[in-house]
């Protein structure tokens, strides 16, 4: 277990299960090629045998999301801020490399609400459940993420935090 502060002065932690600042991050491509070779597979065993090069850490005060190599005493990669604009874009209007990065994003409670459950959804039912509202994408530049909202759309959501 491990404590993260965040820029704004808050101290993350990942000490209590679940923890409010721990968020997984499921590449769509990594999905999709799990659910290609093993489409029942629980939502429990994707989580743990996902190998995450990366640890996502959020912070509840100011929703800034930290970016940590996932290696003991990992150093923050990259932060990004909050950045909730209200325009909103067609896929073809983002700013996306020619093989964009979607990805699923869910909270460390989410996922462990899911598997306390009388009947824990496999990974397929929860994505088709739940995956519209986790889905999201990032510019080309890697600094700025946008999140799918209902009809479509996209809204930019996080940008990389200037450096300091």
């Amino acid at each position: 277990m491990a404590n993260l502060g965040c820029t704004c002065g808050r101290r993350m932690s990942s000490t209590n299960l679940p923890s409010d600042n721990i968020i997984y991050v499921f590449p769509k491509k990594g999905v999709r090629e799990t659910l290609e070779l093993n489409p029942d597979i629980s939502l429990l065993d994707y989580e743990r045998d996902y190998n995450r090069e990366l640890e996502y850490w959020y912070c509840t005060e100011c929703r800034r999301v930290h970016v940590v190599d996932n290696v003991p005493c990992g150093k923050v990669l990259t932060v990004y801020e909050s950045d909730r604009g209200s325009e909103t874009y067609s896929p073809s209007e983002l700013p996306l490399a020619s093989e964009p990065d979607f990805f699923y994003v869910f909270s460390e409670k989410e996922l462990y609400d899911e598997e306390e459950c009388d009947n824990p959804a496999n990974l397929a039912e929860w994505i088709e459940r739940q995956g519209i509202m986790h889905y999201y994408c990032i510019s080309s530049d890697k600094n700025t993420v946008y999140k799918r909202e209902l009809g479509g759309k996209y809204r930019k959501v996080y940008s990389k935090e200037k450096s300091r």
